[in-house]
């Protein structure tokens, strides 16, 4: 496409084509209406796609670039649970519901998917990722882009480059050698161009060897425009955009979000006269602005128009469908599972994570309203109650950071909590300790929403979020047990909270904390005897007092009141223990959540929160019986497994993940998940171990020191064993590998098809993941032990066998050539091809031959 010919049904000024270059507002595109240009609608993310402001009075979701208070989104499983289903299928079905349900918002780019790469455990936003392998990244990603892609709807693939960690992720410096930036990281971007072709891409936060990607023009023209001849458009990353001139000149097109930081008329004005750029920079960015906006406009989709909530029958069991195939079976050492409810009178549920939907870790992957939630003690009880059998449940141990909101004890129509804003202060004693003050004037606006957690950043008028600070918040809480509550503020600025009159002063020496980015202050707590089934009036009551204008981001408030049993931790063991030993079975559900999980914070270590070692110990004492779902995005240490003779991870599952839980569980879904990421014993098994986020000697400079060794390519050359390798999930069948040949039919140098047979050798049916791996015999550079490239799901009745192909090229046998050049190579010799269940059992083993030295460049 020509520099002009973008322009051709557009007659567009050079200023007004600077308009282009960055956003409208927080989720939409510039619009140029005089000439026809509208808005693009954006939204997050990879497991949904999230909605805009509703309006609940009007009984519509009116079109307001927000996520607060949000149309109801489905939640799907997050990427890594994806990642561990190996099913190419299955993230295809998601993404392209996914796009369904982005047209239905009228949602024009999907910011998803995410192909960064898990470097270690302590990643917070490790859930969001595919995998530790890039190949494996890459080749979900692509599925992911093309399903979304053929719904008309553009996926931005994200986040472009080396954006491993959360610490400091604006500042710090992502420090990658050439070869491991090409082979592992680049990787799966590289793949995703090459198989699906993404409209657009965002650029990371983070430096790259010194210099911010969004300003990068090596990595932004060089490698993606030039090398791989990338059409499509960049956008940076939320407030990821550092300068006006620089990164237009190094290819970033939009800005976001908007209204614009650093791309305003009068800074392009006087770079534009100063020189610093030119109307041919401005063009190039508006062409390939202009270039996307045609394309969606070609696609159908409306703009600027009312949302609709997709909820079917058919959205439903896809995110059951997704939640069941995204758990894999780590141990099933004495048969427990599946569960037969035949056998059973009374089963023992424990945990405080089984009575929660843990939907999703936290940040701009999660769904902040959803369409609905199923714990994983909803799904059990729905599985067997109508069967006459008892579930009990206890809480056994607390694993929350930041008390949870009181969202599922609140009383009230779908939308039972009422914020107002006041633009002056409404009584004498709004800032004092006193409960019910009666305003001396109306709110200047009024909202009413579902939840306490309210990050109001959006969804409320620009004028209250500049003008009206002073906020009120009201709802009743109705106790669901009898006994001792904790109740839990966090807000940004000061406050007064209220539960039927017992106060909590926020308003002196708030420490620093970390809830929402950070940007709130310490949470402060009361504990409160309760009646079950009482009723208890809730009241906050918050002021500006200037910390809020210091912020990045504009916000009339935000703050999150929390409650849950106030557990005495040994106690909370002891009655969890006395139920098992009443049970027939028992399950015990522990992990973490999006208060340890989350965009904007990386773990301090793979621990468990609170006493859950202790609890999962103190249950596996009682019974052989016991079956321990962990549910985390990342491993975390389990001291424990050894002892368990079942274990499942259940990742994080989405809307519908108790059913789906409950599904695997009682033998309906037969699980094929297979690992994404290595489970390591203990984080100093970890190549990153003292490198990483927190555990790093410089947060400012983030070395890549394992290089091209991540993941099980560290483990393959230590002595280490980890507790779980990458590629390992059982099944309640059992398959056969055999037959295993390698030929090169066509001739063509470089390009080989494998054959090997599958069978199902037990009693159900099953799927199973069969995994391919290249190891160079003898190679000129050290090279990894051995390299995934090709994966395939199965599927077999019992007793069926089915002969699987693939085709490998010059790409699975290539390294990185870091020399000064620089370039791929593929070394003549002999190599050997490696199938099996994981990375750690490769019963198949046949040799390949390269005749002669292969190089190239490009995608």
């Amino acid at each position: 496409m020509s520099e002009t010919s973008a322009f051709t049904d557009f007659d567009v000024a050079d200023l007004e084509k600077a308009t282009l270059l960055s956003g409208k507002n927080g989720y939409s595109s510039a619009c140029l209406p005089q000439h026809g240009i509208p808005s693009l609608r954006m939204s997050d993310g990879p497991s949904a796609c999230r909605g805009t402001t509703s309006v609940p009075e009007l009984g519509l979701y009116a079109y307001q670039p927000s996520v607060f208070n949000g149309t109801p989104s489905n939640c799907y499983p997050c990427s890594l649970g994806l990642g561990a289903s190996f099913d190419i299928e299955l993230v295809a079905d998601v993404a392209g519901q996914i796009a369904k349900e982005a047209r239905a918002k009228n949602v024009h780019v999907l910011l998803a998917p995410t192909v960064n790469l898990v470097r270690s455990p302590l990643a917070g936003r490790g859930f969001e990722f595919f995998s530790e392998d890039p190949y494996h990244a890459g080749m979900m990603g692509a599925a992911h882009v093309k399903a979304v892609q053929a719904q008309g709807i553009s996926a931005c693939l994200k986040h472009f480059i080396a954006n491993e960690q959360e610490t400091e992720k604006h500042s710090n410096d992502s420090i990658v050698s050439p070869r491991a930036l090409r082979e592992v990281y680049l990787e799966p971007f590289r793949i995703v161009l090459h198989e699906a072709s993404p409209l657009s891409i965002m650029t990371s936060y983070n430096r790259l060897n010194g210099l911010h990607t969004s300003e990068d023009k090596w990595l932004l023209h060089d490698v993606l425009r030039q090398e791989w001849n990338w059409k499509g458009t960049l956008i940076s990353d939320w407030y990821g955009t550092y300068s006006c001139s620089t990164s237009i000149k190094a290819g970033l097109d939009i800005e976001m979000p908007g209204p614009a930081l650093w791309r305003a008329a009068p800074q392009i004005l006087s770079l534009l006269e100063a020189g610093k750029i030119t109307t041919k920079d401005i063009d190039a960015c508006a062409t390939r602005v202009l270039s996307l906006v045609k394309h969606l406009l070609k696609s159908g989709l409306l703009f600027e128009d009312v949302e609709n909530i997709v909820d079917t029958p058919e959205s439903r069991n896809l995110l059951r469908r997704a939640a069941a195939d995204a758990i894999v079976l780590l141990k099933n050492d004495a048969k427990v599972l599946p569960i037969d409810p035949s056998k059973l009178k009374r089963i023992a549920v424990i945990g405080l994570s089984a009575a929660m939907a843990h939907t999703s870790g936290g940040g701009a992957a999660s769904v902040p309203t959803e369409t609905f939630t199923v714990s994983p003690l909803a799904g059990i009880k729905g599985a067997v109650e109508p069967l006459g059998i008892q579930v009990d449940w206890a809480p056994g141990t607390s694993n929350y950071r930041f008390t949870p909101p009181l969202d599922p004890y609140l009383v009230g129509a779908a939308h039972p909590v009422e914020i107002e804003f006041w633009r002056s202060e409404p009584h004498a004693q709004w800032k004092d300790g006193v409960a019910g003050v009666i305003p001396s004037s109306a709110a200047d606006h009024v909202l009413r929403v579902s939840t306490t957690k309210c990050f109001m950043h959006d969804g409320v008028p620009e004028d209250i979020i500049n003008n009206a600070r002073h906020v009120r918040l009201r709802t009743i809480f109705k106790a669901p047990l009898t006994g001792q509550w904790k109740f839990g503020i966090s807000s940004i600025d000061q406050c007064q909270f209220f539960v039927d009159g017992t106060n909590i002063d926020y308003t002196t020496n708030l420490g620093k904390g970390e809830l929402f980015f950070g940007f709130c202050h310490e949470e402060r707590s009361i504990v409160m005897d309760l009646r079950q089934g009482q009723e208890y009036t809730i009241e906050l009551r918050c002021w500006a007092t200037g910390k809020m204008d210091s912020l990045p981001v504009k916000f009339s408030a935000g703050f999150q009141i929390g409650g849950a049993p106030a557990l005495e931790p040994q106690q909370a063991i002891v009655e969890a223990v006395e139920l098992a030993q009443s049970a027939d079975i028992t399950i015990v559900v522990v992990g973490l959540n999006k208060d340890y999980e989350t965009e904007g914070n990386d773990r301090d270590d793979m621990d468990l929160p609170g006493t859950a070692n202790d609890l999962v110990k103190a249950i596996l004492a009682t019974s052989q019986d016991v079956v321990v779902v962990n549910q985390s995005g990342m491993p975390v240490t389990m001291p424990w497994a050894d002892d368990a003779s079942t274990l499942l991870q259940a990742f994080y599952g989405g809307s519908n993940l108790g059913n789906g839980l409950a599904d695997v569980l009682f033998g309906k879904v037969n699980p094929s998940g297979k690992l994404p990421v290595t489970f390591p014993r203990t984080l100093g098994d970890t190549p990153t171990a003292t490198g990483y986020g927190t555990t790093a000697a410089s947060v400012t400079k983030a070395y890549y020191q394992e290089d091209i060794f991540v993941g099980y390519r560290h483990f393959d050359r230590t002595a280490r064993l980890p507790l779980f390798p990458f590629g390992h999930g059982l099944s309640y069948t059992t398959f056969e590998y055999s037959s295993l040949t390698a030929t090169n039919p066509d001739g063509q140098e470089g390009k080989f098809r494998i054959q090997f047979t599958i069978k199902n050798t037990g009693h159900l049916f099953g799927k199973e993941a069969a995994q391919v791996y290249v190891a160079d015999v003898k190679s000129s550079v050290v090279r990894p032990c051995k390299e995934l490239k090709a994966f395939r799901k199965v599927a077999l009745e019992p007793g069926q066998a089915s002969e699987v192909v693939i085709e490998l090229d010059k790409r699975a046998l290539s390294f990185w050539e870091d020399s000064e050049e620089g370039g791929w190579r593929a070394e003549a010799g002999v190599f050997e091809v490696l199938v099996g269940p994981s990375s750690a059992s490769l019963p198949l083993k046949v040799e390949i031959t390269l005749e002669r030295d292969i190089a190239w460049r490009g995608l």
